[in-house]
């Protein structure tokens, strides 16, 4: 799960700066110049925010099926 949300949050992010330098070069690129600046820091903000409750989401379920046997658990299938 962590990897999971990791990646998923590397992902998001880069997508969304590319479609964000995109549509404002779209939107404003042939009147004026436009200059892009990411902001790093909330941008790691976010992806700690995102492996961090990918973490804690997997917490549960994962102490749940740490403690039922796994006979038990095919059994209810």
């Amino acid at each position: 799960a962590l990897m999971l949300s990791g990646i998923a949050a590397i992902l998001g992010i880069a997508l969304g700066i590319g479609y964000g330098i995109a549509g404002s070069h779209a939107l404003f690129g042939s009147l004026m110049t436009v200059e892009t600046s990411v902001p790093w820091l909330q941008l790691l903000i976010v992806a700690l925010g995102a492996v961090l409750t990918g973490g804690l989401a997997s917490v549960i379920p994962g102490r749940r099926g740490a403690t039922i046997k796994p006979a038990v658990a095919l059994a209810e299938e």
